[in-house]
């Protein structure tokens, strides 16, 4: 059971890295700014090994091989769960800004007249 956990831990996590690596071309390191802190790349570690503990405790693998499987594509997984919440909260930006930047030109015409 603990080889298990180990195992499925290290994967996920070694899935993260990896799909950080690949959507970002680089890794980036953990920092603070003033507003929030940014995890990097072990954020993404971090959701790659919960993924592949949740993925492993649904499927319940019985080999080593099918615990790597399960593990790997759970870890991908919630990388493409990030990256997808990441897309929405830009389109929302990218929506909002287009409203102000409407409300303004409306703004500036009624000025001009």
């Amino acid at each position: 059971m603990l080889v298990t956990v180990i195992v499925s831990v290290v994967a996920g996590m070694v899935s993260g890295l990896a799909s950080h690596y690949i959507t970002i071309k680089k890794f980036l390191l953990p920092r603070k700014s003033k507003l929030a802190f940014h995890p990097g790349f072990l954020g993404e570690m971090f959701v790659g090994s919960i993924a592949s503990l949740v993925g492993v405790a649904m499927f319940n693998p019985e080999t080593m091989m099918d615990i790597l499987k399960v593990s790997i594509l759970a870890g991908i997984s919630g990388q493409a769960f990030l990256l997808h919440n990441r897309l929405a909260t830009e389109q929302v930006k990218t929506d909002e800004i287009q409203s102000i930047s409407k409300k303004l030109t409306e703004l500036e015409k009624k000025n001009k007249e």
